[in-house]
C-alpha cells in the first residue's frame, strides 16, 4: 500500500510508480473523495491532439481533424470543457449529441 500525506501547503505529491500506473492511458485525473472520506482518482480518457491546422486551410481542405481551439467564439475555457468531453477536433463536435 502507498502513503501519501499532504504537505504543510495543502499539496500532495503522489509517488512516481504510482503515477505511472495511474496515467498510464490518460494526462489528467478526476479526483472525488467519497462519504468515508477516501480519495478517488479516476482516469480521464483523453486523446492526444491533432497537430494544429489553420482554420482557413480547414476549410479549404474539408479537415474535420483540425482542433476546436481554431473556431470562431471557443476561447480557452471552453476549449478546456470541450477537452473533458474528449472533444478535440472539428469532427468530435459534430458528432456531440446530447
Amino acid at each position: 500500500m502507498t502513503i501519501i500525506r499532504r504537505a504543510s501547503d495543502g499539496s500532495i505529491t503522489i509517488p512516481a510508480e504510482l503515477a505511472g500506473r495511474l496515467l498510464a492511458s490518460a494526462v489528467e485525473l478526476a479526483a472525488e473523495v467519497d462519504v468515508v472520506g477516501r480519495l478517488i482518482l479516476t482516469p480521464l480518457a483523453t486523446r492526444p491532439a491533432p497537430e494544429s491546422t489553420d482554420l482557413s486551410d480547414a476549410i479549404k481542405q474539408k479537415n474535420l481533424a483540425t482542433g476546436i481551439q481554431h473556431i470562431k467564439g471557443v476561447g480557452p475555457k471552453l476549449v478546456e470543457a470541450f477537452q473533458r468531453l474528449g472533444i478535440t477536433t472539428l469532427e468530435d463536435a459534430l458528432y456531440l449529441l446530447p
